[in-house]
């Protein structure tokens, strides 16, 4: 986590400066948007029982450097990354370049919608045993100031890319700006930096 936290330390002030750099010396002309954070904006569970499994959404809004929604018309994708953490269930396939198919978020599918939008979805396909990973989102695919404008990349990951902020207002468990959040993926329930849902206390 250490690495992550490091990139994404060192990502934010250089979004800032290549913006902050271009604007400046290119007055009158539209400012690049670069991909600072996700904004989570709506939370819903549907507890598991009854033979039914527990399934979990969150909408965010992507915002830039600028504190706006994405614009739709720029190019953008999001992937995740999963990692595994305890637990004897089966780990979800992550929506990343390394998983066959996988597409990510993106605005061509319209998976990143004209307000910004993106959902993430959670929950087991068949009833099995929980499983606990970390969750870090990165962001790649989009429009870069000219040449000469130094931007971050994350340490390891070819071309282009930016380790994406979570801002969570919503959670009355642990609410904030996070680079990496815990899933408690359950038939249950799915639990995120250790909440039973979404607006419930702390479960540990």
């Amino acid at each position: 986590m250490d690495a992550w936290a490091n990139a994404i330390k060192n990502a934010i002030p250089a979004l800032f400066i290549a913006e902050n750099v271009f604007t400046s010396q290119n007055s009158g002309r539209s400012p690049y948007p670069l991909p600072l954070l996700l904004d989570l904006v709506d939370d819903m569970q549907s507890p598991g029982g009854g033979g039914r499994l527990a399934q979990r959404s969150r909408t965010y809004i992507v915002k830039d450097t600028f504190g706006h929604p994405w614009v739709n018309s720029n190019p953008l994708t999001i992937y995740e990354n999963l990692i595994y953490v305890s637990g004897s269930g089966g780990m979800p396939p992550a929506n990343n370049p390394s998983t066959p198919g996988a597409a990510g978020w993106t605005t061509s599918n319209q998976e990143i919608d004209y307000q910004g939008k993106m959902r993430d979805y959670y929950g087991q396909l068949v009833a099995q045993p929980e499983v606990d990973y970390w969750q870090q989102y990165w962001a790649t695919g989009f429009n870069v100031p000219p040449q000469g404008f130094s931007l971050p990349a994350i340490p390891g990951y070819s071309g282009l890319t930016v380790p994406l902020m979570i801002k969570d207002k919503l959670s009355k468990c642990s609410s904030g700006f996070f680079g990496t959040q815990g899933v408690e993926l359950r038939s249950d329930y799915v639990g995120i930096n250790g909440d039973k849902g979404p607006r419930t206390p702390c479960a540990h």
